[in-house]
């Protein structure tokens, strides 16, 4: 019996090894402030091992500055990259639309979303010249921090400034809309921005407070205002070419398929920010949605939003709470 099992296991061994020798060796390049200990790295180590079985043997690659990925990627020293939504829409991809302001305040109507995208009838929209998206994992809601607590409502956020990312239409429209002003700042210096108080404000989700110390930042006088900006999002995107056919189409459901342990992740850096969150009341929530709208549908004007996800985002919101004052107006 023992000798059978040993046959087995070195026969499956055998099987394993002879698979990754057949599988084409690419380089994925994967931003995560935290390198390899981080929860991106972690993502992509488990798409890795089960992408062998479909003829790609991936080499990993830390990037804790997220452009050097984005770089190298163009440069063809990488053949995919795990980056945020927003360098995701450098390369042209419509999915990078998920992040749209406003648009997914839930993480179930974000899943839904997903659904929808990993569809192979939303294969040719997953696809922009050279490059296609991969797969899209939750990254945590995009709140926003301040260093005054008192700083609650749209209203009080005029004259503040804001350290905004690089590329980041999306914010920098909110901004302006609102009246703040704002500093350009990249993936690896809005935290320390926001730190040191060169900025009042900053965007982003509760897994950057710790890697990014910004508690530094908040201090015993700020918070998180406790209302979603948008959903961020990590995104693989492939040189396509580069991979066997049918590669992106298994890579999306497989990301969707691993939302829930991502979201799981997430939900373990939230809990630590619980304390730091500020309510806002109910009657300016509202407001909050008619400004996301506002932007939502400037950024579709200039191209910047895909208009056929944003519709997608808005059946999802309306599916699930038909009595919002926007599902009246089909606007989107």
């Amino acid at each position: 019996m023992l000798r059978t099992l040993s046959a087995v296991a070195v026969a499956a061994a055998l099987l394993f090894s002879q698979t990754s020798l057949a599988a084409d060796t690419r380089t994925l390049c994967v931003y995560d402030p935290m390198g390899t200990n981080g929860p991106a790295y972690k993502n992509a180590q488990a798409m890795a091992i089960e992408a062998v079985a479909k003829g790609v043997s991936f080499t990993l690659r830390a990037d804790v500055e997220e452009r050097t990925a984005a770089d190298d990627l163009v440069a063809g020293k990488c053949d995919a990259i795990l980056v945020t939504g927003i360098s995701a829409r450098g390369f042209g991809l419509a999915s990078a639309t998920v992040e749209a302001i406003g648009a997914l305040p839930r993480y179930d109507w974000l899943k839904s979303t997903l659904a929808y995208l990993k569809d192979p009838r939303m294969a040719a929209k997953m696809k922009s010249g050279a490059y296609e998206n991969g797969g899209i994992y939750p990254a945590g809601a995009v709140m926003l921090y301040g260093r005054d607590k008192a700083w609650r409502k749209s209203t009080d956020l005029a004259g503040k400034s804001i350290a905004i990312i690089s590329a980041d239409k999306a914010a920098e429209t909110m901004a302006r809309t609102v009246g703040m002003s704002t500093k350009s700042a990249t993936t690896a210096t809005f935290g320390p921005m926001f730190n040191s108080h060169s900025v009042d404000t900053i965007y982003a989700p509760a897994t950057a407070y710790e890697p990014l110390e910004l508690y530094r930042g908040i201090g015993t006088t700020g918070g998180i205002i406790n209302f979603t900006l948008s959903q961020l999002t990590l995104q693989v995107v492939l040189r396509a070419d580069r991979f066997p056919a049918g590669f992106g189409q298994w890579a999306r459901e497989y990301a969707y398929n691993y939302f829930d342990k991502a979201l799981a992740v997430v939900k373990q850096s939230e809990a630590k920010v619980a304390t730091k969150l500020l309510t806002i009341p109910d009657a300016d929530k509202p407001g909050y949605d008619t400004l996301f709208q506002k932007v939502r549908l400037t950024l579709r004007d200039g191209g910047v939003y895909d208009s056929t996800i944003l519709g997608l985002m808005r059946r999802v919101r309306c599916a699930s709470d038909a009595a919002r004052a926007e599902c009246a107006e089909a606007k989107e």
